[in-house]
């Protein structure tokens, strides 16, 4: 027994220990795979890490390519708009008529100068720059040469002109505006015949009903006399007569009431509808006498506009100031023109 004992031992130490071993090595194994797993996750946050400094590189390049060209864009804009500026200053400068050169610097001096103050501001090479000053100078010296010019100005038609449209363009709103009070007729309602003048079915049935019962009542009394009963049948027609000449005069005070109610009623139409006609020609000949005032006030509004200072400030400006137009429709095309180049 012992030496079995012995034996048994040997061999669960044996199995343990086989046990051991098999387990170091398989922990073995995982940590190697733990390991190489955590390479390869290394690997892979290398890798997404590069991937996103790649990308926000190339995000920076672009957008720096944006703003460069944007940067272009908005060189090439103020270049032009220079230009432009150039041009107008050029075509002011040319102006003849002290009057209207007056005119028109004080409607375009202010933004002409603020436009080269913005261009030079935004323009970074220095022969722009001296460009947008050469402008601004010729500019100022043409201000100078129509300020000797601005007392006469002051008392000219060009100096009041604007203000004239401004006043001219409100009163031809107002006529526009202007529209006549609309009256509209009285529509009067008639009242209809109410539901207790309808024709009662149950009186007319039992009417006809009665009626035909005593209709052959009678033909019996009739034929009954040759045999000698006719007191029977007289009874019956006695009998059904009584409730037919009710239900008859209740017919005949029916339609009697009817007929006076009916015949007020169409008093009160014919009333109602005398009334009617004559607020109706009431209202026609307020309507008529408003559309009457109201042509005579657009008449008279019409007129007044047609006598308005403007016409006169008009003709004074063509026959003295010929280039006025001209002019205008010139430095008004130059700015149309940049703006429809540039979508502005």
């Amino acid at each position: 027994m012992s030496l079995e004992k012995v034996r048994l031992s040997n061999v669960d130490r044996g199995i343990g220990i086989f046990t051991a071993v098999n387990s170091y090595k398989s922990r073995k194994i995982n940590e190697q795979i733990l390991v190489q797993q955590q390479n390869s996750n290394k690997h892979l946050s290398d890798l997404k890490r590069q991937m996103n400094e790649a990308n926000s590189i190339n995000r920076t390049i672009l957008e720096n390519q944006l703003k460069a060209e944007e940067h272009k864009e908005i060189q090439k804009y103020y270049k032009a708009l220079s230009f432009n500026l150039n041009e107008t200053v050029d075509l002011i400068a040319n102006l003849q008529d002290q009057m209207v050169l007056n005119y028109v610097l004080v409607n375009y001096y202010d933004k002409i100068k603020a436009n080269i103050i913005e261009s030079n501001d935004n323009l970074e090479e220095l022969g722009d720059k001296t460009y947008n000053r050469q402008i601004l100078d010729k500019l100022n010296v043409v201000k100078i040469k129509a300020e000797k010019y601005l007392g006469t100005f002051n008392n000219n038609v060009l100096n009041k002109i604007d203000q004239l449209i401004i006043d001219f363009n409100d009163e031809e709103r107002k006529i526009n505006e202007f529209n006549k009070i609309e009256i509209k007729p009285e529509i009067l309602n008639y009242k209809k015949i109410t539901d207790k003048w309808r024709v009662n079915p149950l009186r007319v049935f039992g009417i006809i009903i009665l009626s035909i019962i005593c209709i052959f009542c009678l033909l019996g009394l009739i034929l009954s006399i040759k045999d000698g009963g006719f007191i029977p049948g007289l009874i019956a027609l006695t009998i059904f007569s009584i409730p037919l000449y009710f239900l008859v005069r209740a017919e005949q005070n029916w339609r009697k009431d009817f007929s006076v109610y009916k015949a007020e009623q169409d008093l009160k139409r014919i009333a109602a509808e005398k009334i009617y006609n004559q607020k109706k020609q009431q209202i026609e000949s307020v309507k008529l006498e408003n559309d009457k005032k109201y042509e005579h006030e657009l008449n008279e509004k019409k007129e007044r506009l047609l006598e308005h200072p403007l016409y006169d400030a008009m003709i004074e400006i063509s026959e003295n100031h010929s280039g006025f137009e001209k002019s205008l429709s010139e430095i008004t095309a130059l700015e149309l023109e940049f703006n429809k180049k540039w979508g502005v």
